[in-house]
């Protein structure tokens, strides 16, 4: 591989850090459970529905919003594209849905024929 243009993540520390040591230029962007603020349409109006959230919720998970102040710049990170190309950035519960359909499938070997089979 010899860019990566946006990588995703979620609660990995020092995943940002390791990915910049190997490509320099890979724009960094976490996920998180808050879809009301990745939904927004504009990085003020993004930020302006993470103060809302930590209104309704901060006093009982503080550290929610001081992490995200924290990682904002990482946080952000994607409204510097067009709304379509957001789209296919946040796709992690598409992702996850895979994921969760083929270990389902290949956790039950006796499904296949040979264990090489499970590669196919």
């Amino acid at each position: 591989m010899q860019n990566i243009l946006i990588a995703c993540k979620d609660g990995l520390s020092g995943f940002p850090q390791v990915v910049r040591a190997v490509y320099p230029e890979t724009h960094v962007k976490l996920c998180a459970d808050l879809k009301a603020v990745y939904s927004a349409a504009s990085e003020q109006a993004d930020r302006d529905a993470l103060d809302e959230f930590a209104g309704i919720w901060d006093s009982k998970y503080p550290m929610i919003y001081q992490s995200w102040v924290g990682y904002w710049e990482e946080l952000s990170e994607f409204f510097k594209y067009p709304p379509e190309i957001r789209l296919t950035i946040d796709t992690t519960n598409a992702v996850q849905s895979l994921n969760y359909q083929l270990r389902k499938v290949t956790k039950n070997r006796s499904s296949f024929s040979t264990d090489n089979a499970i590669l196919k």
